[in-house]
């Protein structure tokens, strides 16, 4: 892996298998862009129902050239999972999801420099 991967457990005690697939997933999402340069990851218990059981909710942070790339919550959607690997994975799924959507906006850009027609005006003899 070539960039930095930091997991923190809030309110719930450490876990080796969540921490090892977070390695494993983040190792996966290179194949979707090739430039994270950090990813942070939060697993919180944000309120420790005792009757129905823990609650988890993980959040993925990357960090790519210019930008961060946040998982957060949708509307009707808690973001949260009785079972922390399945939380994990479902907060990667969504991060994969984001770093597809925002590679071919680069690629646009890109492609949109390069086929800007150049006539050959200075600005100075464009406005005058």
């Amino acid at each position: 892996m070539t960039f930095p991967v930091k997991v923190t457990f809030h309110n719930t005690r450490h876990s080796d298998s969540a921490e090892a697939l977070v390695y494993e997933l983040a190792e996966r999402l290179t194949r979707f862009h090739q430039r994270i340069t950090h990813c942070e990851v939060v697993v919180d218990v944000p309120h420790q129902h005792h009757h129905k059981g823990n609650e988890y909710h993980v959040r993925v942070i990357l960090t790519i050239p210019g930008q961060k790339v946040v998982t957060q919550r949708h509307k009707g959607d808690t973001g949260t999972h009785p079972d922390l690997l399945a939380a994990v994975r479902a907060a990667f799924d969504v991060a994969e999801r984001r770093l597809r959507n925002h590679k071919p906006r680069e690629k646009q850009i890109r492609k949109f420099q390069r086929e800007r027609p150049d006539d050959g005006l200075s600005a100075a003899a464009a406005i005058g």
